[in-house]
């Protein structure tokens, strides 16, 4: 076989045609600019200036993040919004319905149901979501307030 630049091989030394890979690289890279934990997360991320500004703060941080042959390898940088009520609520229905998933596993043939709270849910919402990882840290803030004080 030619060694063509596109033909690679995979683990298993098998001929591989990687013309058309993207490969993504994902970093908080401009999230801990000064300035941008102000107001909670939920209440302003959809603020079309936070939005802009928090845009602009990640194109203009990348180059002191990675080095110039890095950079240089990019096609492009995407900039992601910072998560909304709509997403958060979903994010926190899935988070709360796999513990009680768990729960009813453990518990076999016991029915057990959870109801949690409005105030609960913002309150794990403070805990749990940071404006520079996202809501990353959400199921360790279920975990260490909902789980282990039931347990």
């Amino acid at each position: 076989m030619r060694d063509i630049p596109d033909l690679k091989k995979d683990s298993k030394s098998r001929p591989c045609n990687i013309r058309m890979v993207t490969v993504r690289k994902t970093a908080a890279a401009g999230s801990s600019k000064p300035g941008f934990r102000t107001a909670p997360l939920w209440e302003s991320s959809r603020a079309p200036a936070l939005t802009a500004k928090l845009s602009r703060a990640g194109v203009e941080a990348a180059p002191r993040r990675f080095t110039p042959e890095f950079l240089n390898r990019l096609d492009g940088i995407v900039v992601f919004k910072a998560l909304g009520n709509e997403e958060l609520d979903r994010i926190i229905d899935i988070e709360l319905e796999l513990v009680q998933q768990r729960v009813q596993a453990a518990l076999a043939d016991k029915p057990f149901f959870m109801k949690v709270t409005d105030s609960a849910r913002k309150f794990l919402l403070t805990e749990g979501i940071d404006l520079r990882y996202g809501a990353r840290p959400l199921k360790r803030a279920i975990e260490r307030q909902l789980v282990q004080p039931s347990a």
